[in-house]
Order: C-alpha cells, then structure tokens, then sequence
C-alpha cells in the first residue's frame, strides 16, 4: 500500500520543492505518492478550481544539487469528452525517480505549466512545448466545433454525417 509523502505540493507557476505550499488558490492541487522500499512515484491531481478544466500540462523536475537533472511533462487534455470539476482527482502515470550516488531517489519538482478552462482561457506561464502542443489543439478543436455547428445550420445532418464518414487523407 502507498504511502503518502509529508504534505501535498500546491502546483504553481514559480518553482518550488517538495513541502512548500504557495497558496491554495491554485486551480491544480498535486499529492506525490510514493511505493515504500521502491523508486517509484505518482502525481495524483486534485482540481481546486471553480471552474472546469479542459487540459492540463505538469512539469515534473527531478533535481540533482537543486538544479533539474531530468524534467518531463505529464499532459492531458478532455477537449472531446468533457471536463474534471473542483474536488475530482487524477491519478497520472507512475514514474521511476533517478538515483544519486548513493542510491537515493533524486527529490522530485512539480509546477504547473498550463491548465485549460472550459471556456478556452488559460493559465500558467507555458514554458514547455507540451504547452504549446495542447494550446494548438485546444484551437484546432474549437475551429472544428464552430465549423461543424456553421455545416449544420447551414447544410443540416445529412451534410454533418457524410462529412464525418469521410475518411481522412
């Protein structure tokens, strides 16, 4: 069974470490759990926001001499199938923390990079391209919603449908 670290790490734009809580007013909470006598370690997030989130981009650090040594994003986007609500909680993959010399896991990072709204605004300071990948895709999906409700209005079910059925080249 896991067992929980310390405390929670509130994701938020500036850096921090392990233990240090910024503020509460983070749209995205994040509790690290980890595997006793393991390396392994899983984000799970924790929506904090009132408004529904679309997408979301976390940039986990694992840190050598306080400076990244490996740094990754974890990134997931509901822009077809609906959005996570304040108090739902994600579970992300699990991943395995490099070692020190001695053995040690290295002391994991998380900051939020970029969290998606329902309504298509954005916040984090999107400094990975992971940001920009889901930013572009959250665009592309709102251009093919407007253009698949403009095909109905004007040329009805019939046109949507074969539209759909169409393959892609």
């Amino acid at each position: 069974m896991p067992t929980r670290l310390a405390c929670a790490l509130v994701l938020l734009v500036g850096l921090q470490a392990i233990g240090q809580t910024v503020s509460t007013e983070a749209p995205i909470l994040v509790e690290v759990i980890e595997e006793p006598g393991s390396l392994n370690r899983k984000p799970q997030l924790t929506m904090n926001s009132d408004r529904k989130v679309r997408g979301y981009v976390v940039l986990v650090e694992f840190l050598r001499d306080g400076k990244p040594a490996m740094t990754f994003a974890l990134s997931k986007a509901g822009f077809s199938r609906g959005v996570w609500q304040k108090g739902q909680v994600i579970d992300c993959e699990q991943v395995a923390a490099p070692v020190d010399g001695q053995g040690q896991p290295l002391p994991l990072r998380a900051t939020v990079d970029l969290v998606i709204f329902e309504d298509g605004s954005d916040w984090g300071p999107q400094r990975h391209k992971q940001s920009a990948r889901l930013l572009g895709q959250a665009e592309g999906t709102k251009i093919y919603h407007s253009h698949m409700r403009q095909m109905l209005a004007k040329q009805g079910v019939s046109a949507v449908v074969e539209h759909l059925s169409t393959p892609l080249k």
